[in-house]
């Protein structure tokens, strides 16, 4: 006579894929024609005289012409500064902006190149121009983000690394090659790390009653968003009396 065995069997638990919320890309296209009017105007009127209204000059910015902390950041010194720039900012900038919308992409990105002209000013006595501080807040925006949903993401953490790198390569390329302003990248860089930890999509499923599937939303909290900000600000003002104390005499 056989026996019979029973055996509970264990509930089953249905892997889901959520879509992480995208937003639609809009100014990191307008920053890169910003830019390109901006170049085109210094052919038409003439470099020199483009890059001595808008570039970081020290001993102008002394003087109380503080609006070149953000004007140098719109202005290249040639073709090959501008395209290289304009590749790398809708390389990366348009990774980032559909990932934390346009209001925080739009913020990022120009208090990290606020805050790389101002450790410019600070640490470097040369005159400089370029997009490349806030492109490297970009790139520290991003990196945040990867790491911080390294385990969530399908591809884990290969977009971490392959941003690491770019980014490791891009400040050991700026230390060696003489003519890079490369305190104003970390500047930028340090700036885009911390608003893009303060500014990051807090990520919540939702179950909708018109949806068949959960999805993610983004319960980021403002006061969240603020203190970056206030942190950031906090860093750019030390930075602007450092140079203040170092450059008036």
């Amino acid at each position: 006579m056989g026996e019979e065995t029973s055996s509970k069997s264990q509930p089953q638990v249905a892997a889901v894929v959520l879509q992480v919320p995208s937003h639609p890309v809009a100014w990191t296209y307008g920053i890169i024609a910003a830019n390109g009017l901006a170049f085109l105007g210094s052919v038409l009127l003439g470099r020199d005289l483009v890059i001595l209204l808008g570039a970081k000059i020290n001993q102008l910015i002394v003087s109380g012409e503080w609006w070149r902390l953000l004007t140098a950041i719109f202005l290249h010194a040639d073709f090959l500064h501008i395209a290289f720039n304009s590749y790398a900012l809708y390389t990366f900038g348009t990774r980032l902006e559909s990932i934390y919308g346009q209001g925080r992409f739009l913020a990022l990105y120009l208090l990290s190149g606020v805050a790389g002209s101002a450790l410019s000013f600070a640490l470097s006595p040369r005159a400089s121009v370029g997009a490349s501080g806030a492109i490297f807040g970009v790139i520290g925006g991003l990196a945040t983000y990867y790491y911080r949903y390294r385990k969530q993401l399908s591809a884990g953490s290969g977009p971490l690394a392959n941003v690491v790198i770019v980014m490791l390569y891009n400040l050991f390329y700026g230390f060696i090659v003489p003519g890079i302003d490369n305190w104003g990248h970390l500047g930028g860089l340090l700036a885009g790390t911390v608003l893009g930890w303060f500014f990051i999509p807090e990520y919540q499923v939702v179950f909708f009653p018109e949806s068949l599937s959960p999805v993610l939303v983004d319960a980021g909290r403002p006061m969240r968003r603020w203190t970056g900000v206030a942190l950031v600000g906090i860093g750019i003002a030390a930075a602007c009396l450092g140079g203040m104390l170092r450059w008036r005499g």
